[in-house]
């Protein structure tokens, strides 16, 4: 098997959060000091065989760093170019920004931005920023991809608590799974041209940036909870359809698929250019999986699930690293939410688990034509 080098190198073994000043911001609990060390910390690990010692990343290879959903003004003021050069420093192509927008309500759905812009908000960004922030990323020498995902007002967390938030979110959520179910009543069927007449401000918006400014691909959906379910599929084509007419370049969308939640299986792949996988599948039960069991189950879901869906759709696949995290439980997969009170928070911190996973995944598409990239998330 041809095998790309190690991700400690290539995608960063860095522990990192959001800002303490946003986590502030929505109450959260605390967590413990960022960690980030250098390679030269696990040199001795990382000269063993099972790492791959030499940079073999196919030209063409899509790798790249996502900025988390917590855009401030304090982010963009204070640490936008240092980030983008660290990106860049550990050997990433591409730099993403997942910009939100959310739920002012959900029934009847109006989706819009965030409402007010202070230095530690928790908010969108606006267009300026996203211009500002393309041409810094191709002043590196790195490309820019524009992903749009939606959730409930942050402000609510910032007001009432985190906890307030999650049950929001919850609660959006149950009233979308409930209208995909309702799909073919005739107010289920209005709902969802409501629906797409409201999100569809959002994608053009977000397609006029891309184009105006010079995106290098634009990724009209992450996370848009239930939105993307049965009876959806030609509101989405013809979305995608009518954004082509703005952008010009290439479009995806962000999926999870499998083993409980297949979203791919309810889009038009055929109309994109390139298919986005949130990778959050669950690899190993063990405290400390062996490089081989990782990889091993990492080819397990290429073989059973992304190179037929690859095949099926002929579009190749991204996969988005969201969770791969620093600590013993990572191989389970389990989500948490920055200051939430998490699996890392309950179990051994373990810094190498995550180089670990990036490095098992990468020598698991390294000889698939299909696999076009990987991307970290929350950088």
């Amino acid at each position: 098997m041809k095998r790309i080098h190690k991700a400690c190198a290539w995608l960063a073994i860095v522990f990192l959060s959001c800002n303490g000043s946003i986590l502030a911001q929505f109450n959260y609990p605390p967590e413990d000091d960022t960690v980030i060390f250098t390679r030269g910390d696990y040199e001795p690990i990382f000269a063993g065989a099972e790492w791959v010692q030499f940079p073999s990343l196919r030209e063409g290879f899509l790798s790249g760093h996502t900025f988390a959903d917590c855009f401030s003004v304090g982010l963009f003021e204070q640490y936008l170019l240092s980030t983008l050069e660290s990106m860049r420093e550990s050997g990433a192509a591409w730099a993403i920004l997942d910009n939100q927008r959310i739920y002012y309500t959900v029934d009847p759905p109006v989706i819009g931005s965030f409402g007010r812009v202070c230095y530690q908000c928790f908010r969108d960004a606006r267009e300026y920023e996203i211009a500002t922030m393309i041409k810094q990323v191709h002043s590196l020498g790195m490309k820019f991809a524009l992903m749009i995902e939606l959730t409930v007002d942050s402000a609510a967390a910032e007001e009432r608590g985190y906890a307030h938030y999650l049950q929001l979110y919850g609660e959006y959520a149950q009233v979308l799974a409930r209208k995909c179910i309702d799909r073919d009543l005739p107010s289920g069927d209005q709902y969802w041209d409501e629906w797409f007449r409201s999100f569809r401000e959002t994608a053009l918006f977000h397609a006029h940036v891309a184009a105006e400014h010079g995106a290098d691909m634009l990724i009209i959906a992450k996370q848009i909870l239930a939105a993307i379910c049965p009876g959806n599929e030609d509101r989405w084509r013809n979305l995608i359809a009518e954004v082509r007419t703005v952008y010009p370049g290439p479009i995806a969308m962000c999926v999870q698929h499998g083993p409980e939640k297949y979203d791919a299986d309810f889009i038009p792949g055929d109309a994109l250019d390139y298919l986005v996988i949130q990778y959050e599948l669950p690899l190993s039960s063990a405290k400390n999986p062996s490089m081989k069991e990782l990889r091993e189950a990492f080819e397990y879901y290429n073989d059973t699930l992304f190179e037929p869906l690859s095949t099926r759709y002929d579009v190749p696949i991204i996969f988005l690293a969201a969770p791969f995290m620093s600590c013993s439980t990572a191989a389970n997969q389990v989500w948490f939410e920055w200051g939430q009170k998490s699996e890392c928070a309950l179990r051994q911190r373990d810094l190498l688990i995550q180089a670990k996973m990036y490095e098992a995944l990468l020598q698991a598409i390294s000889d698939e034509a299909w696999a076009a990239g990987l991307w970290t998330w929350g950088y």
